[in-house]
């Protein structure tokens, strides 16, 4: 949400801190600032507001409370006049044919007499510097009171609308005119607001031509409502409209803040068209949202928060941002909290430890080490799973996690992101051969002959067992050793698995893996469903204590390609030289100061030569493999490496073949 730095300031008496210094305060504090741009004499804020806080955090009203708490300075709340009702002024007839979960709230009122033009230069740089369009001093002013609330709200011309106002489901098939001129085709499950004939405006969305707002307006019917947030959703992503409206009801606009939205807009209303004559608010509220009360244990703060934060701060910090605190009477560590309607994301004793926190500063914080459970019995899966893992890797098996959005399958998505992630996979092998493949691929780089992979992950599909873990393995070859069985393979380590876990294994499937015109590839992709396997099992009667896992060091890899080379040299002698000849390569880039470049070395091929009447030499092949992590090598630079290593060779006495 754009914020504007003038517009909080106008809620505080003191001065702010300045614009770079107060985005450090609410990054640290609440929310992330996205960017910040200098703009007609004041400073815009992108701050981006996470859906928890955004029913009440996407206003400036709300955000400069937030801000108030953060540097621990009073806001000051705008005063809002009250606007006197017109008994000449017919009430507006409002009826509702949906339920309160549609429409939580609607509130709306007739006025007479209003002039329709252009804005004032406060409103219309108020506005503009937050990237809105000026459009006439009514429609503005319903933006200024959203921007300055979170309340979306609209004006329809009341002579244009025919009979009352009505909240409703849309009749399949029938049009609406928007304010755009977009003609959309609706269906039965939109919300609309309509009159006794057409649809005026799609419920929290966007307005319709029918009751626009125009230059010969005389006549308004203001509107503020709280329409359900999914349908809103729903509705926007169908008709592909996203907006400022759209964006707060589907985060969860509170029914309590129509009332204070549209005690603004009037009061507004009334200052630019003081001739203006108001009626009385029509207010379908059936069920009034109040307070939210609840206890916590200033001890239980304290513990979780891992600090001693005394019960006058914890109060403190809890007053700054609107929650009302009294302590219990017959229990002295016990809070008695009063949440307002707007703050949906404190509804628990843990939310409010989070309050406490940040506002304390998460800063002053010192970081403790969780003492670790004795006795604590593990989740069978997570038991079996955990073996599994061990006796692959100890096979030479690396673990790997593939999508679990594929091109096809039996589950399609409803809104996928791409037509390559469109399906919910119905099993891990597919993905687990384009890995193999690819890795296939890199075999010099990780210094392999073949490729162990595994992994085990949920798969899913239509009925009953919809989710469920799955197992796939595979060994890739670019080619099979002669006679070697690949698939006999698999099935000894399966067999393996079996041993260990004492289990019987009976539905697995094999894959055959399937190479391209580069990479030959040459293998088989066994898969097994292991929540039939593991319900078999026994529960397990003892945990798995991290302390006994090996230690793992990680290093980063390379973005830029590598470069292959082979080399293989004679050394007088019989075989055991392998080290002086490494020796002698890392030796002749070090002279270069290329060592680094050498990112693999792999012995490939030994042989011993005798012919009678010469010296015993021996053959050493390596294969040697070049990246860089800065850039991508060149010819020259890999030319260079190479002639380096020649050169040492010769002069000690090694014949490069």
């Amino acid at each position: 949400m754009l914020i504007s730095y003038n517009w909080i300031q106008s809620y505080f008496k003191d001065q702010l801190p300045a614009p770079q210094e107060l985005a450090d305060i609410i990054t640290m504090g609440v929310f992330e600032i996205d960017g910040m741009e200098e703009k007609d004499g004041d400073t815009i804020f992108d701050v981006k507001v996470l859906p928890d806080r955004s029913g009440y955090a996407l206003s400036h009203r709300y955000m400069a409370q937030e801000i108030g708490a953060l540097i621990k300075k009073d806001m000051v709340v705008p005063h809002i006049s009250e606007v006197a009702a017109h008994d000449s002024i017919p009430l507006l007839s409002v009826t509702s044919a949906v339920d309160e979960t549609l429409c939580a709230r609607y509130a709306g009122r007739i006025v007479h007499d209003v002039t329709v033009t252009d804005s004032p230069a406060w409103l219309k740089k108020q506005l503009e510097v937050l990237g809105q369009r000026s459009i006439n001093n009514i429609v503005d002013l319903t933006n200024y009171c959203m921007l300055e609330t979170g309340q979306p709200l609209h004006a329809f011309d009341a002579d244009k609308v025919e009979g009352g106002i009505c909240v409703r489901k849309a009749k399949a098939g029938e049009e609406i005119t928007l304010l755009d001129g977009t003609v959309l085709t609706l269906e039965d499950t939109m919300l609309v607001i309509a009159d006794d004939a057409l649809p005026l405006a799609l419920a929290g969305i966007k307005g319709g031509k029918k009751a626009e707002v125009t230059r010969d307006t005389k006549n308004i019917i203001l509107e503020a409502a709280c329409f359900n947030g999914t349908v809103t959703r729903k509705t926007s992503t169908k008709v592909g409209i996203k907006n400022d409206s759209s964006k707060r009801f589907e985060n969860g606009v509170t029914a309590e803040r129509a009332g204070l939205a549209m005690a603004l807009l009037s009061s507004k209303i009334a200052e630019v068209c003081p001739q203006a004559t108001f009626g009385q608010v029509k207010d379908l509220y059936p069920n009034p949202v109040g307070r939210v009360s609840l206890q916590v244990s200033v001890a239980y703060i304290s513990q979780r928060l891992g600090i001693q934060i005394s019960k006058e701060t914890i109060i403190e910090i809890l007053t700054r941002v609107d929650i009302a605190v009294s302590e219990d009477e017959k229990e002295e560590d016990i809070l008695i909290l009063s949440i307002p309607e707007y703050r949906t994301d404190v509804r628990i004793v843990e939310d409010v430890v989070e309050e406490v926190g940040r506002l304390y500063g998460y800063d002053q914080i010192v970081g403790v080490a969780p003492v670790a459970e004795e006795g604590r019995r593990i989740h069978k899966n997570t038991y079996y799973h955990t073996q599994i893992r061990n006796i692959l890797t100890n096979l030479g098996f690396s673990e790997v996690y593939t999508y679990s959005l594929v091109d096809s399958g039996t589950t399609k998505l409803a809104n996928p992101l791409t037509v390559e992630r469109a399906y919910l996979r119905d099993n891990i092998s597919y993905m687990l051969s384009k890995k193999a493949l690819f890795n296939l691929k890199n075999v010099d780089l990780l210094g392999l002959k073949e490729v162990r992979i595994f992994e085990i992950g949920k798969i899913f599909s239509t009925g009953v067992l919809h989710e469920r873990y799955s197992l796939a393995l595979t060994i890739a070859r670019g080619k099979q050793p002669k006679g070697h069985d690949p698939k006999a393979e698999l099935q000894a380590i399966l067999g393996h698995i079996e041993t260990v876990l004492g289990a019987h294994i009976t539905n697995a499937s094999y894959t055959e893996l399937q190479g391209d015109a580069q990479t030959p590839c040459s293998g088989y992709v066994v898969e097994v469903e292991l929540q039939e396997v593991i319900n078999t099992l026994r529960d397990p009667q003892k945990d798995i204590d991290a302390r006994d896992l090996p230690q793992v060091t990680y290093v980063p890899v390379s973005q830029y390609p590598f470069s292959v080379r082979d080399i293989a040299v004679f050394v007088p002698g019989e075989k055991g030289q392998e080290q002086m000849v490494l020796d002698t390569i890392v030796t002749a880039l070090d002279g270069i100061q290329k060592k680094h470049l050498l990112v693999r070395k792999t012995l490939f091929d030994v042989f011993t030569k005798q012919k009678e009447g010469e010296q015993t030499k021996t053959s050493y092949a390596y294969r040697l493999v070049f990246q860089s992590y800065e850039k991508t090598l060149g010819e020259e630079e890999i030319t260079e490496c190479m002639t380096a290593i020649t050169t040492l060779c010769k002069e000690k006495g090694f014949e490069v073949r």
